[in-house]
């Protein structure tokens, strides 16, 4: 498994490491904090950037992608938001956080298992946790749907 990180800046993969025995799992996360990083990091093209903006269905989808082609795992979690104080906009207010599970299989090649919008409330940092433990659930939730076993 593999994260792509921006609002949570590494904490998923780091949440994940906590665990004993993660290395069975985590290949690693990428860290894609600016705009910059998630097209040299993780290949988003800047049009989806510039058309979508850094918080939007689009832009995770592509950060999913991009994890996967870059660490050749199975599964990747990726992860854009606005964590606050300010940076909030009436689209996309403080809290506002788009979390995206790619998969690959067989055959279907790379593939997006979900995406979901989240409206998180609190400080920065609550919401920054609180975007770990959704996308934590919702990679639990896309294995054992998408993949009708449960491997971890």
């Amino acid at each position: 498994m593999v994260t792509a990180e921006s609002l949570t800046a590494g904490l998923i993969a780091a949440r994940i490491a906590a665990v004993p025995g993660a290395s069975k799992i985590l290949w690693g996360g990428i860290i894609s904090y600016q705009n910059e990083a998630k097209e040299r990091l993780l290949g988003v093209d800047s049009q989806i950037l510039s058309k979508f903006g850094s918080v939007s269905r689009e832009t995770v989808e592509a950060m999913a992608r991009g994890a996967l082609v870059v660490s050749g795992c199975d599964v990747s979690v990726a992860v854009s938001g606005i964590a606050g104080p300010s940076g909030g906009t009436p689209e996309n207010p403080v809290g506002t956080v788009w979390v995206s599970v790619g998969k690959r299989t067989e055959q279907d090649g790379i593939s997006i298992a979900e995406s979901v919008r989240l409206s998180l409330s609190g400080n920065r940092n609550s919401i920054r946790s609180s975007t770990v433990t959704q996308a934590l659930l919702l990679v639990l939730d896309c294995l054992d749907r998408h993949w009708g076993e449960a491997v971890y």
